[in-house]
């Protein structure tokens, strides 16, 4: 395997982390948001509840990580009824 074509693959996998570990859990409020505005129409709430159905997990299993996205979601529920 060449260089660069461990460099292009060390790329691809570090922009998938940083989806994975920061924009995914970022995209929760904005969703909090628009289903507040929305009026949490069932569609909606269903592909939410499947969309960040891994990340429900991992908040049920850490205390601190539920804490802290259950502030973030009413963050941005608070700033949609604003």
């Amino acid at each position: 395997m060449s260089d660069e074509r461990k460099k292009h693959g060390s790329i691809f996998w570090t922009a998938a982390a940083l989806v994975v570990f920061v924009l995914y859990p970022l995209s929760y409020g904005p969703a909090c948001y628009l289903g507040e505005r929305t009026g949490n129409p069932k569609a909606l709430s269903i592909a939410v509840a499947v969309c960040y159905m891994p990340m429900a997990l991992v908040c049920m299993s850490n205390a601190r990580v539920g804490d802290a996205m259950m502030k973030y979601g009413n963050w941005w529920i608070e700033l949609a009824n604003k």
